[in-house]
């Protein structure tokens, strides 16, 4: 039986921007969007819960949260019943490699000056993993040519930029997972990749992440490439979830009207076929 690693209440994320308006009758120069709004739900270790909706719904805005590289409004993460400032403050670098994060432009997640070998060996040594710089190496050369880049020492000394945006993101994927973590967001991990090459990165995600046991939030748009990773499935709608459960059943018996129009919307995967967008009086 699973146990519960990550418990969300009540989550919210605001933020404030100048937009003059008028709220409530009256005239305003600044408005208040509410990108996460009362979000809760529990994460069990070893799951994976997919989150879908349309751009701007809060998704990724959640994800940040999630893994601290943003600071709630209101409400509360606990990981096993432990808030995210305690354990920073008990140990900073332990939060941190507890939870990693995925991001989506692989291009924009890593220092342009650094060689591939730097990228992943400093992780490592800051984090005391590997006894000496030699096993560090080592244990790099090996998630490499796990993760298919193979042989390793052709990538060690390539900058990102002499890298495709496929290889890149399975570096991206391998430095987190080096770390050996308890909790991963993959924000999109696929979406900006070759429709080639998608398949293989998330079946190298799904594996690492079954292998350590690790419990991970897939973030897409994408309904196919959710419904193939996920567990369960959360569909968020302006801030809120509309919708929760085992993936193959809400996606098969949606219940709310947005997730029936998110499915009839955007569930082909070709860019060339126009998406409605849909409004928020659903």
């Amino acid at each position: 039986m699973m146990s519960e690693l990550i418990t969300i209440k009540d989550l919210e994320k605001h933020y404030t921007i100048k937009k003059p308006g008028i709220v409530d009758g009256k005239k305003v120069s600044k408005q208040t969007v509410k990108a996460v709004d009362g979000v809760s739900f529990s994460l069990e270790e070893g799951e994976t819960i997919g989150i879908i909706g349309e751009s701007g719904c809060g998704k990724t805005t959640l994800g940040r949260v999630l893994v601290n590289l943003e600071q709630a409004t209101g409400g509360s993460v606990t990981y096993n019943g432990k808030t995210a400032k305690e354990l920073l403050k008990e140990d900073r670098l332990g939060f941190h490699r507890m939870c990693q994060m995925v991001f989506q432009n692989p291009f924009d997640t890593f220092d342009s000056r650094q060689r591939i070998q730097s990228i992943l060996t400093d992780p490592l040594k800051l984090h005391g993993i590997g006894s000496n710089d030699e096993e560090r190496l080592e244990i790099c050369k090996k998630a490499l040519e796990d993760g298919g880049l193979s042989p390793a020492q052709q990538y060690l000394n390539r900058f990102p930029h002499e890298l495709s945006g496929g290889q890149l993101q399975r570096i991206s994927i391998i430095r987190a997972m080096l770390l050996k973590p308890k909790f991963l967001v993959a924000d999109e991990p696929v979406s900006m990749l070759d429709v080639s090459i998608r398949g293989e990165i998330i079946k190298m995600l799904q594996d690492l992440t079954q292998k350590e046991k690790t419990t991970l939030i897939f973030i897409s748009h994408d309904i196919a490439t959710t419904r193939y990773i996920s567990d369960r499935i959360i569909v968020m709608y302006y801030g809120k979830i509309v919708e929760t459960g085992k993936t193959d059943e809400v996606l098969s018996k949606p219940q709310h009207d947005y997730t029936k129009l998110l499915i009839n919307s955007v569930a082909s995967v070709d860019p060339r076929e126009s998406k409605r967008r849909i409004r928020k009086n659903v």
